[in-house]
């Protein structure tokens, strides 16, 4: 039996296992009891140690849809017109989350930062300015790599820019 690292998992395998049935043991913490399963079973129960952390992502785009739709600052054609970006900002940006998790989660902050200066009742053009530069600037690095979302930041910040200073 080998013990992998300081992690609570032990692995035991014997050559009359095959690599897929063989047993692993993992002992749960807090509860002391140990558990037989196999490693397909083990990796799907550890799997959302990989998986991107879409919640947070799509919960922030939740809350700027709402803040849209409850501005009384943007016109409606306007507050359509960002829900239809949204839209495609949370497809876009769940794809790149997949590789690129931190930088989806960024891109996603700022235009909830640059949505909340543009749909301010007393709103401070300085700030719109520079929260709308900051939601282009998080999507540089991937105007080739993600050119549709490059164009989807870029124009959620032209119109949030243009709403109302």
């Amino acid at each position: 039996m080998a013990v992998l690292g300081h992690s609570n998992i032990q692995q035991s395998s014997t050559n009359s296992f095959s690599s897929a049935s063989r047993m692993t043991t993992l002992l749960r913490p807090g509860t002391g009891a140990l558990q037989n399963q196999s490693l397909p079973n083990l990796e799907s129960q550890l799997s959302f140690i990989r998986q991107p952390r879409q919640p947070m992502i799509d919960e922030t785009i939740k809350q700027i849809e709402a803040r849209i739709q409850n501005s009384e600052s943007l016109p409606q054609d306007r507050r359509n017109e960002l829900i239809g970006l949204l839209a495609t900002l949370k497809s876009e940006t769940r794809e790149l989350a997949k590789t690129h998790n931190e930088q989806a989660q960024s891109i996603v902050g700022f235009t909830q930062v640059a949505t909340h200066e543009a749909t301010r009742a007393e709103q401070d053009s300085q700030l719109v300015k520079l929260s709308s530069q900051g939601l282009r600037q998080s999507v540089e690095e991937f105007q080739t790599s993600h050119p549709r979302l490059a164009q989807i930041v870029n124009n959620i910040s032209t119109t949030l820019s243009n709403s109302g200073i």
